[in-house]
């Protein structure tokens, strides 16, 4: 059975329940690593040497996706989706055009600093994708967020590079993180 937690987490975000207060989720902001592992529906899990946690059994947007988990002080603080990492920058950005999209029929309106929307037409999704390439080659990473936050959880995506042992990846990251 395929763990569809990120879907159940974002419609009830958008129904303005709290995170934590979303009784079918799995995954709560405050669970320690054990309580994340202890949600085998969603498993296997791997643990990192820092106590993280990651799974690729989550599904976002109708795909299995890579999921981690961060903790401090042993408690869940921001879950990260990852949804492309590989060295394949037009395959980057395409994935970074369809998270605006979905991001945006999820929240409303968002901020794309250095950006347009890419609502419209395909020169705007094409004028899009290009501006994010630009300010990924040459800052390192661009990120968008919802104008409007979810009142108990605060996201933000990236896409960015990194340059390991020479060679360049590309990453496409939603991130959920809890609210102080």
């Amino acid at each position: 059975m395929q763990c569809r937690i990120f879907l159940l987490l974002l419609c009830c975000l958008l129904a303005g329940r709290a995170f934590a207060g979303c009784d079918p989720l799995p995954w709560k902001f405050g669970m320690t690593p054990a309580e994340v592992a202890g949600v085998a529906e969603c498993g296997p899990y791997k643990s990192f040497s820092n106590g993280d946690l990651e799974t690729y059994e989550g599904v976002f947007d109708g795909k299995e996706q890579n999921f981690q988990f961060f903790f401090t002080d042993n408690q869940l603080h921001r879950i990260g989706i990852y949804l492309y990492e590989g060295q394949d920058a037009a395959a980057g950005t395409k994935e970074w055009l369809a998270l605006y999209n979905t991001m945006s029929k999820l929240f409303g309106p968002l901020e794309t600093p250095g950006n347009v929307s890419p609502a419209g037409s395909a020169e705007a999704a094409a004028s899009f994708e290009k501006n994010a390439l630009e300010l990924v080659q040459g800052l390192g990473k661009t990120q968008m967020a919802p104008v409007a936050q979810p009142k108990d959880a605060l996201v933000l995506s990236s896409y960015m590079s990194r340059v390991v042992n020479g060679q360049t990846y590309y990453y496409v990251v939603l991130y959920l993180d809890r609210r102080p």
